[in-house]
């Protein structure tokens, strides 16, 4: 085996290393992960427990808002919901927003449907009151810049309980051992015998 062929394996390996280091250069430190970039927060409605806004909302501007909150991150993608479309049709909004513990909500939005391009950013106050023993929250738009958006203000979705279904007699159904074969007569039914005329 000859000098160079022994150093071969050495020189594939720095190409490699320098490779990868231009890789690193080129794509950057990897970006934190999403948990860490969320603090936790102290914020708490009128019955002391932590205001969480996560869930579907319903704004003033006829758009369904699927909301989730973790700890001081937010984010939401909001889609038109008018009678006789499909939810989405005429505009899709995402959102991405840091909320204080002053329930005021920053953040930026985008439209992603194409036919109403536009971005901006969003200034949200969460307000939690106690209505007749329940805690209402709500949310008011206070400011906004950028592209013209029409809501101002979102309430939860309420599911109306339905009443449940009256339970029902099941059907019987006759099993394979109950259904007479084509070949077989039902008790007291006799069927002669068939004679053959004499060969």
């Amino acid at each position: 085996m000859t000098v160079t062929a022994r150093r071969l394996p050495l020189a594939v390996a720095a190409l490699l290393a320098l490779v990868l280091v231009g890789c690193d250069a080129v794509a950057g430190p990897t970006p934190p992960a999403v948990a860490q970039a969320c603090t936790p927060l102290d914020l708490a409605g009128p019955d002391g427990r932590p205001v969480d806004i996560s869930g579907a909302w319903s704004g003033n501007d006829g758009g369904v808002y699927y909301i989730k909150q973790i700890d001081s991150c937010v984010w939401w993608s909001g889609l038109s919901d008018f009678e006789g479309q499909v939810p989405g049709q005429e505009w899709v909004m995402t959102f991405r927003g840091t909320l204080g513990s002053d329930g005021v909500l920053h953040g930026e939005f985008v439209d992603v449907k194409g036919t109403n391009p536009g971005s901006g950013t969003m200034t949200i106050r969460i307000r939690a009151e106690e209505r007749e023993g329940v805690v209402v929250t709500e949310l008011h738009r206070e400011a906004s810049t950028g592209h013209t958006i029409g809501v101002t203000f979102w309430q939860r979705r309420t599911i109306e309980p339905t009443e449940p279904a009256e339970p029902t007699e099941p059907t019987e159904v006759p099993t394979p051992a109950d259904t007479p074969l084509p070949s077989e007569s039902p008790a007291g039914d006799e069927t002669p015998p068939i004679t053959l005329p004499p060969g």
